[in-house]
């Protein structure tokens, strides 16, 4: 009996494990015993969707670390072979995904926000993979200071947003692997209104008098052309 397969997968992955069973003639009756055994050390047998083909097995395992895959096969005279392999499975880090008001964040930008706005800050659409996604945990920053807010959502209403602050973002599995997010978020410097209204005026000021300036130009060069010379008589 040889047993192969990879040697390390995601968790959530699919893979095969082949067993090769050689008892020297063909035709030979022989019962296969599959025993999987977790990081933790608990064991099961195999499930039926497990079951590939004949003497192949696919498994999806969603626990990360070490496992311990077991074949015993029996033949009609009652010997019986072991054999084992083992699995390391890997965790999937978590992946922010956030976004402000449907705008989407990347880490180190800087987003302005209107005063006295409403806006919502969504992390709901951060992914990881399926015996994962259920189970994640939210930390937010504000400044380097933990707030209370564990949930995907952050608003207007759970920040005092007086100045510009450094919101982070991050997000832990079962396994307690993180994936961090971090951006400034500042209130949209105000625009004086009587600075704009003079400054409309100051164009329109300057705008009225190119006009005025290009109306004197044109003039001035219909009344040059319109003049005539005095024609020249010859004395006889």
């Amino acid at each position: 009996v040889e047993l192969t397969s990879k040697s390390m997968v995601d968790e959530s992955e699919s893979f095969l494990i082949y067993a090769y069973i050689d008892d020297y003639f063909i035709g030979s009756q022989m019962s296969l015993t599959w025993t999987i055994t977790d990081p933790s050390g608990n064991s099961r047998g195999l499930l039926d969707e497990e079951s590939y083909h004949n003497s192949t097995i696919e498994l999806v395992l969603e626990e990360s670390g070490y496992w311990d895959i077991q074949l015993l096969v029996r033949d009609s005279a009652n010997f019986i072979v072991v054999e084992n392999i083992s699995i390391l499975v890997n965790n999937i880090i978590p992946v922010v995904d956030l976004s402000i008001d449907g705008l989407f964040i990347s880490h180190g930008d800087q987003i302005f926000v209107s005063p006295d706005s409403t806006w919502t800050l969504n992390a709901s659409a951060c992914f990881d993979t399926v015996n994962d996604i259920d189970s994640l945990e939210f930390e937010w920053y504000l400044d380097g200071v933990i707030l209370e807010n564990s949930g995907p959502i952050l608003s207007e209403k759970d920040i005092n947003l007086g100045t510009s602050k450094e919101i982070m973002l991050t997000i832990y599995d079962d396994d307690m692997d993180s994936g961090s997010l971090s951006f400034t978020l500042s209130p949209k410097p105000s625009v004086d209104d009587g600075l704009s209204s003079k400054a409309i005026i100051y164009i329109g000021m300057g705008f009225t008098f190119l006009i005025i300036i290009s109306a004197l130009i044109v003039l001035l060069m219909r009344k040059s052309s319109s003049i005539e010379l005095p024609k020249w008589n010859p004395k006889n």
